[in-house]
């Protein structure tokens, strides 16, 4: 599958290239935490998995090989779900570069709100699950609001996804009060939820409705 370049594990890559750069170490924990992906969400992104592999050499290429040649790295790298990448490098003294790079599952794109009256609307593109667009068959669906798993008519009368099988974008409508409100975003069937489609959906946080 070819994965597709996300502007947010593009950022987070280049924060954290940069401040360990900065510090002349090669860690996972940079920016003040361990966590690849709280580094991801603090850059906008919604996707669940977030997949980091470090490396530093004479050149990226070296660095691949070097990846590739890695139990640990490539376990990562091969790991099923991707869909994003991001990439970052810095020169180092030497003639060395510092490679970061980040792997994520979003299957959401371009995300956005528009807030309404007692409502607000998420509008995100679609990418490609599994190397192919979502079907009628295994449409977007709203897998989770606040912490609740929805499923049957309880989630379809919660909520109001507006979505057909030649379109690329979505659009979810939910009922927002003024409190932040989180969603969970996945592409599938209801009976794949907990299963595969976990692994295929975003979480969205929603803070705030315009007047």
């Amino acid at each position: 599958m070819v994965l597709r370049d996300e502007v947010a594990l593009r950022a987070a890559a280049q924060s954290s290239a940069a401040d360990l750069a900065a510090r002349g170490v090669l860690s996972h924990h940079s920016l003040g935490t361990p966590s690849p992906l709280r580094r991801y969400r603090r850059c906008g992104g919604t996707g669940r998995r977030v997949g980091e592999v470090l490396g530093v050499g004479p050149s990226f290429d070296d660095i691949w090989l070097a990846w590739e040649a890695s139990a640990s790295h490539a376990a990562v790298i091969d790991a099923d779900g991707w869909r994003r990448f991001g990439v970052a490098a810095v020169e180092l003294p030497g003639g060395l570069v510092l490679v970061v790079l980040l792997l994520g599952n979003s299957a959401l794109d371009g995300v956005r709100t528009e807030p309404g009256w007692a409502n607000v609307t998420i509008v995100a593109e679609l990418v490609a699950v599994d190397g192919a667009p979502p079907t009628a068959a295994r449409p977007p669906l709203l897998l989770g609001w606040n912490g609740a798993h929805l499923s049957g008519p309880a989630a379809d009368a919660a909520v109001a996804i507006s979505w057909y099988p030649s379109a690329p974008y979505v659009r979810i409508q939910v009922p927002f009060d003024g409190d932040p409100a989180w969603l969970l975003v996945g592409v599938g069937t209801r009976e794949e939820v907990g299963g595969a489609a976990a692994d295929y959906t975003d979480r969205l946080l929603i803070e705030a409705a315009g007047e």
